[in-house]
């Protein structure tokens, strides 16, 4: 079994807006659904995880073609943004201590 093979089954047999965990933390596939002329379709979301294990986001960055993953790739490769980024966490307040990992469990896609 392959991965594109795994990707089409989780395509046909899966559920609106389902995820698949992947091995990389924080990497994870969106089931995506169909809606007026578009098709159903699977897209990358990353949301990176917390010290619990939990996603830090509802919703993370949602990468649904290689055009957008290199747009987003060069946004976040900026160090303005980077400057911006520490700019907001020095008048930000601190966020509170992280809880112990509750453990969820389900399929995972190897990449």
């Amino acid at each position: 079994m392959n991965t594109g093979d795994d990707l089409k089954r989780f395509l046909e047999g899966g559920t609106d807006w389902e995820r698949l965990q992947t091995t990389v933390a924080g990497i994870g596939i969106l089931r995506m659904p169909a809606s007026g002329a578009r098709l159903q379709k699977l897209a990358v979301e990353i949301n990176p995880l917390t010290l619990r294990g939990t996603r830090m986001k509802r919703r993370g960055l949602v990468i649904r073609s290689l055009d957008e993953l290199e747009a987003f790739r060069t946004l976040l490769n900026s160090p303005r943004l980077e400057h911006l980024v520490a700019d907001l966490a020095a008048v930000n307040p601190a966020a509170p201590q992280a809880l112990q990992d509750t453990g969820k469990g389900g399929p995972v896609l190897e990449i």
